[in-house]
């Protein structure tokens, strides 16, 4: 149908604005009950994330302690938090964690998607649901659950070492154990989710390419490494930054099993951040560096969102 009117005369007149877009236009009343509709979610907005994003701000750049009034020390807790070692050496064990944990968890969800790809019927649903389930359990037990898996006496860990004539391990208490054991637990909660997105990812390629190449004589690994992958970037990408940035803000892992030990091995930023506030009484530092951990998960979200773009 043409999009044009003729009029008597022989003129022709565009359509209106409304006629073009295909939708009537919204009286004043039924905006404001939209907005009535919708103010509570951004009332909660308001006041549980922009407001303390705010405040946080605010007192990082004073010596606020609760009781007492604050004073403005301008960009001194900002000079603390850059010369502290402690927070230093959080943060790196944080971005070890964080680059351990996304490579680890997209490597195996990718292989188990491609494995699980090949199934049909209920064995499919099956290992689909088991292999997602820890990613449903929560933190706290899931911690206590490796925190028993882990246990020098009774653990089932040392207890396999033990069967095969191994020397039993101090898990947790191993300084240059104790991360690599968290990081394990990690993968473990969020191998599912990076699964489950690789599967909804291999629904999209076509068979005809996966069977050409089938035919051709590529094998299994070279279909995965050669035609799978390639197709699969933006998953890839996607699954990569949200882990990355989900992993940046470990903490009920590390404060359930370690508290930061042994000898600060463990410690993450978040976990610091904490301890400085609420332990060592600091809440304007303990601000500063929070807002700087803000800061680079903005960037980090930024450079993710950018890079998807230019990948698509």
């Amino acid at each position: 149908m043409n999009d044009r009117k003729s009029v008597a005369g022989g003129a022709v007149v565009a359509p209106s604005r409304r006629a073009r877009s295909g939708r009537r236009l919204r009286s004043p009343h039924e905006a404001a009950t939209g907005i009535a509709f919708v103010s509570p979610a951004i009332l909660l907005l308001l006041i549980f994330f922009v407001v303390p994003i705010f405040f946080n701000l605010y007192i990082s750049f004073t010596n606020y302690t609760p009781g007492t009034p604050a004073k403005f020390i301008g960009l001194r807790n900002y000079s603390t938090a850059a010369r502290s070692s402690t927070f230093k050496h959080a943060l790196a064990h944080t971005l070890i964690f964080a680059v351990a944990t996304t490579i680890a968890s997209a490597a195996l969800g990718f292989t188990i998607a491609c494995v699980l790809n090949q199934i049909r019927g209920r064995s499919f649903r099956f290992y689909r649901l088991a292999f997602y389930l820890p990613g449903l359990t929560s933190v706290s037990v899931s911690a206590l659950l490796w925190l028993y898996l882990y246990d020098p006496q009774v653990g089932i860990l040392n207890r396999l070492l033990v069967a095969v004539h191994l020397p039993p391990q101090q898990w947790l208490q191993d300084p240059h154990l104790a991360l690599a054991c968290i990081i394990a637990m990690a993968v473990w909660m969020s191998l599912g989710f990076s699964m489950l997105v690789y599967l909804g990812g291999l629904q999209n390629i076509p068979h005809e390419i996966v069977d050409a190449a089938r035919v051709d004589g590529a094998g299994a690994l070279t279909r995965a490494i050669r035609i799978i992958a390639p197709m699969l970037r933006p998953v890839t990408l996607f699954v990569s930054v949200v882990l990355f940035i989900q992993s940046m803000q470990v903490f009920s892992e590390v404060y359930i099993m370690t508290n930061g030990g042994p000898l600060d091995s463990t410690n993450t930023s978040v976990l610091e951040i904490y301890k400085t506030a609420f332990t060592d009484g600091e809440f304007g530092l303990a601000a500063a560096m929070s807002f700087v951990m803000f800061a680079m998960l903005v960037v980090l979200g930024l450079l993710g969102s950018l890079a998807r773009r230019r990948s698509d």
